[in-house]
């Protein structure tokens, strides 16, 4: 962290900054398309230099350069998310690399998630209050009551998963402790590169209304159980405060605030930190 904030204060500023809509002006814009252009490939160098290795494989994920996408909010909030592999080209890792400003400067943050069933060894993420993560591996994909039999076509299984990705809601309290319903992004952020009936799957983003920062990732996938490919789901959140997933109106998952997000050690597979200041030319 580059200022003695304490991370609640900072994140609560973070998510302040989600919530109020207002109108931007034309100098705005070209602010923030300036701050945009001079960020994204510092992100982007942050993100190269993450040593992310799974304990089972001797060498790091494969870290896929291009941002899976990119956001930005106002003036103040500007983000990359990216994508890591492991050596069957699985889903590794998610993570965002990003800035929000914070008492008049640009503070760097983190955001990362483990989707793989094995564990990582322990990465320290430097800051004013550097981390250790090392994760516990969450559980496998679970099947999806009452879904399709997984199609044969490649075309077929993605608007399969746009639609089984909307029969799903998510739920997610606010600065006010109010649930606020999430909004699915159209497109999944990412599909599984050369797929198959039996090994294919998406991340689908739900985001807050007045943004496109991802607040929960829904991991649609098809793999084998009990020797037929079915189509299974897993939700990974990607905010420290408490979400609802519901299933055709019926809740099927619950995340509890992280009430251990500031520990120095992190087990969870999810962590968010502040890490430095983003530096920048004036």
């Amino acid at each position: 962290m580059i200022q003695t904030v304490n991370t609640n204060i900072a994140a609560s500023y973070f998510l302040f900054v989600i919530f109020v809509p207002c109108s931007v002006t034309f100098g705005q814009a070209e602010d923030r398309e300036g701050k945009a252009a001079q960020f994204s490939p510092i992100f982007s160098s942050q993100a190269k230099d993450l040593a992310l290795q799974l304990e089972t494989e001797s060498d790091s994920l494969k870290w896929l350069q291009e941002p899976l996408m990119r956001f930005s909010i106002t003036e103040t909030v500007f983000g990359s998310v990216f994508i890591w592999l492991d050596s069957n080209n699985r889903p590794a890792i998610i993570g965002t690399i990003g800035s929000t400003e914070i008492n008049g400067k640009d503070e760097g943050f983190s955001e990362l998630h483990l989707l793989a069933p094995n564990k990582l060894r322990p990465i320290t993420i430097d800051g004013r209050r550097p981390k250790t993560w090392r994760p516990i591996p969450m559980p496998e994909t679970e099947p999806i009551k009452d879904a399709a039999a997984v199609a044969a076509s490649a075309q077929l299984r993605i608007n399969q998963m746009r639609t089984l990705a909307r029969s799903y809601a998510v739920e997610m309290n606010g600065p006010d402790g109010r649930p606020t319903l999430l909004r699915l992004l159209p497109q999944p952020l990412y599909r599984y590169a050369e797929s198959t009936p039996d090994r294919d799957g998406a991340l689908f983003a739900f985001v807050f209304t007045a943004g496109t920062d991802p607040e929960l990732l829904l991991r649609i996938e098809s793999r084998q159980v009990e020797g037929k490919a079915v189509w299974c789901m897993q939700p990974l959140r990607f905010t420290w405060r408490s979400l609802q997933l519901l299933h055709n109106g019926d809740k099927v998952w619950e995340g509890k605030e992280l009430a251990t997000r500031d520990d120095s050690v992190q087990t969870t597979p999810y962590i968010t930190t502040l890490t430095n200041e983003i530096g920048r030319n004036r």
